[in-house]
């Protein structure tokens, strides 16, 4: 009987509540609902009060839920689930711990990245993920350092929320299928889990995204002449995980208590996230998925 929800926490509490949206108008399970573009109408009206600057889910049509009884992360993208408001208040982050907000503050970066080499890029999207990588340089190490720095906390807010608009429109890649199998089968946070195969994914595009690699560099303030287009990659990975280092994240996935016997099965999973679907390289064999968990292991 409700006649709106309001979400206050991360994006998995934001998530919840659009999936609850769904079934306070819909009825059924939510299961029936998975996939893009299943709703035939707006649901229920949902105001959202982001507690951490990263998912950007408050401006996203898209919801994560996990399905504990399968042991995998459903995917529900459809505008309709759209939040209708956000209100997105620095104080609201100001007790995240560092950890937390340096993992967050990575899935954005990871966002703006993969929004900018997927294959359905365009040029308002590029516009919004170059200015949110810029914010994160920036503004991550600040709140990380220093939590009470509400510059840096709205500053990184409004990094992630352009970070959302622009994978909204954009999609994602292979980052993120990645992320969304390991964290189903061995719950590792998922903006950690971004952070972890960031640089072993921008190796394994490389190739397909010199130019688009470049234009990164410029968003993180590295200067680009000289850099051949074919070494491009392994740079920026090297400049992306020093970056994590510095803000004291695990490099590994072994770090985080992924075992190397699990990875086969991440792999296969990894090919059935819709998010694979836009890596700019074509991916169709979960040995080449292997590969690249191998290396972030």
């Amino acid at each position: 009987g409700a006649d709106c929800l309001v979400s206050v926490g991360g994006g998995s509490a934001i998530d919840t509540a659009k999936g609850m949206a769904i079934l306070l108008k819909e009825g059924g399970a939510l299961q029936d609902y998975a996939g893009f573009q299943v709703l035939t109408r707006p649901q229920t009206p949902h105001i959202v009060i982001p507690t951490t600057a990263g998912t950007g889910s408050e401006v996203t049509y898209v919801a994560v839920i996990k399905d504990h009884e399968e042991g995998r992360k459903l995917l529900f993208g459809d505008y309709n689930i759209l939040p209708n408001v956000a209100l997105l208040d620095p104080k609201m982050t100001e007790g995240l711990p560092p950890r937390l907000t340096a993992a967050t503050g990575m899935d954005a970066m990871c966002h703006a990245i993969e929004a900018l080499h997927s294959l359905q890029r365009e040029p308002i999207a590029d516009g919004l993920a170059r200015h949110a990588i810029r914010l994160i340089k920036e503004f991550l190490p600040r709140a990380v350092e220093n939590g009470k720095d509400m510059m840096a906390r709205g500053q990184m807010l409004v990094a992630a929320n352009m970070a959302g608009s622009a994978f909204s429109n954009a999609q994602l890649g292979m980052v993120h299928a990645l992320a969304h199998s390991v964290g189903a089968i061995f719950g590792v946070h998922h903006g950690l889990a971004n952070s972890i195969l960031l640089p072993a994914c921008l190796r394994y595009n490389a190739d397909a995204c010199g130019e688009v690699y470049l234009d990164i560099f410029s968003a993180l303030g590295v200067a680009v002449e000289g850099i051949p287009p074919d070494k491009a990659g392994d740079i920026l990975a090297d400049k992306i995980a020093e970056f994590t280092r510095k803000l004291g994240l695990p490099q590994r996935l072994r770090d985080v208590g992924v075992p190397e016997a699990g990875l086969k099965e991440c792999s296969e999973l990894a090919l059935s996230d819709g998010a694979i679907v836009y890596n700019p390289k074509f991916i169709s064999d979960s040995t080449e998925v292997f590969k690249v968990y191998k290396q972030a292991w």
